[in-house]
């Protein structure tokens, strides 16, 4: 019988409650020094975002790492938790696997829903690799469980055998397992097995993180569904230590969709159409798509490609519309009131005006600094230092900001989502797609 055709919202709520608020510095730095993998959000290449820096923030990040496929493959980051809305597994849409070989079709990034199992004491975060034939659970990003050989013995079916971290030495056990249509949610099922906390551990759905961008974690190509950010932190305040915070927001996508980027100060989502041209680096030019920014500042506008902040403009939905409306060099629609998820907020619509000459690099196109990011109340960043918001030549931008209520520490927070593309008829025609994507957010 095929599993239920979805999952009930309650399990990632569920999740949602049980991940963590903030990470260890002294855990994640451990982590870092496992793994040898630090995420760095990377210069942009497209004209309407400059200045790469440091991101101090994006080492928790590094946390969440698990090891796939076989010798050939690398080190690829993963996630921590999937879908609220799932593609229906299926055994029956997947090719027969070879017996003896790991099915292709599995090996990826799986993330779990963190549940309790024998072992750790308490389980934050939750990961399932593939390594040389082998098997694993990964918990709290610190240790790994229940390290099993996995050969095919069946069709769908897996046999493990027991080799350390929680089972006897020879611990046979063999499970099914299933796919949904797109590849991206995977159901194990426990048919029997010697070794119970493993069947504790390995039992459940396992989600599938595929960033193409190599310096990065996020979730790719998605399935229609409900998604978690995996690191956006909508209110996280500067005075504190920089972190990732899983399930800052969801959103809800229909097919073909993906996201292409996933930080602790932003994500990214655009269509699957627009995410096949990008390489293992992100997006090279001006992308159409939908960004979610922490924390937005007033830039002054006319000096070039520096971070100053603009004396006097508040940080309020109300505040950036009404200063963006009136820049010289700007065209500007007028200011729109928007709610999203129960928050008010104001958007405006932006272009150069023709007339506006001004670049950030010799001999570059036309280019304007609107927004630095991360920025609090004593202008310190998130981070070592923020990056910048701007736009160029032809591009069109849709800035929505959200003031979102406090953070932790009782400061005032904003959120700033940005519509981008690179041309008045591609934007005319995008934002129509991207506003019920919007609309979806959900902040945590």
């Amino acid at each position: 019988m095929n599993p239920p055709t979805e999952r009930s919202d309650s399990a990632l709520r569920a999740w949602l409650e049980l991940g963590p608020d903030r990470g260890r510095p002294e855990a994640l730095e451990r982590a870092l020094a496992a793994t040898r993998r630090v995420p760095q959000r990377p210069g942009w290449t497209y004209p309407e975002r400059w200045l790469p820096v440091n991101r101090a923030l994006l080492a928790a990040a590094a946390a969440l790492i698990v090891v796939v496929a076989g010798a050939a493959m690398i080190l690829r980051p993963s996630s921590s938790v999937g879908p609220s809305v799932s593609p229906t597994p299926t055994a029956a849409s997947q090719p027969a696997a070879t017996r003896g070989v790991q099915p292709p079709e599995l090996l990826h990034t799986w993330i779990g829903t963190p549940h309790a199992f024998p072992g750790p004491a308490s389980v934050e975060f939750l990961t399932l690799g593939f390594q040389f034939g082998q098997m694993s659970v990964g918990a709290n990003f610190q240790k790994e469980y229940y390290t099993s050989t996995a050969f095919v013995v069946a069709d769908h079916t897996l046999e493990l055998t027991g080799l350390a971290n929680g089972c006897d030495l020879g611990a046979v056990g063999h499970y099914t397992w299933s796919l949904s249509p797109g590849g991206t949610l995977l159901r194990l099922t426990a048919v029997d097995d010697a070794c119970p906390g493993r069947s504790a551990a390995f039992v459940g759905d396992w989600h599938a993180a595929n960033c193409k961008d190599t310096t990065d974690f996020c979730w790719g190509d998605m399935e229609a569904g409900t998604y978690p950010t995996l690191f956006y932190g909508p209110r996280l305040d500067p005075a504190n230590e920089p972190t990732n915070v899983v399930g800052g927001v969801t959103f809800t996508v229909p097919d073909g969709w993906a996201e292409g980027g996933d930080h602790t100060t932003d994500f990214r989502l655009l269509r699957l159409s627009d995410y096949a041209n990008e390489g293992a680096f992100g997006p090279v030019g001006q992308p159409t798509g939908i960004e979610g920014w922490v924390r937005p500042a007033a830039n002054v506008p006319d000096l070039g490609c520096d971070v100053a902040l603009a004396k006097g403009v508040g940080r309020s939905a109300e505040a950036l519309t009404t200063w963006l409306r009136g820049l010289r060099g700007l065209v500007a629609s007028p200011v729109q009131d928007i709610t999203i998820d129960g928050y008010a907020g104001r958007f405006i619509d932006v272009s150069l005006h023709p007339t506006w000459t001004r670049g950030c690099t010799e001999g570059g196109v036309p280019t304007m600094p609107l927004i630095t990011e991360s920025i609090g109340a004593t202008g310190k960043p998130i981070g070592d230092d923020p990056y910048q918001v701007g736009i160029a030549g032809d591009a069109h931008l849709r800035l929505i900001f959200l003031d979102i209520g406090k953070s932790d520490l009782g400061s005032d927070m904003t959120a700033m989502i940005l519509i981008t593309a690179p041309d008045e008829a591609t934007f005319n025609s995008f934002v129509n797609e991207a506003m019920p994507v919007v609309q979806s957010f959900h902040f945590r």
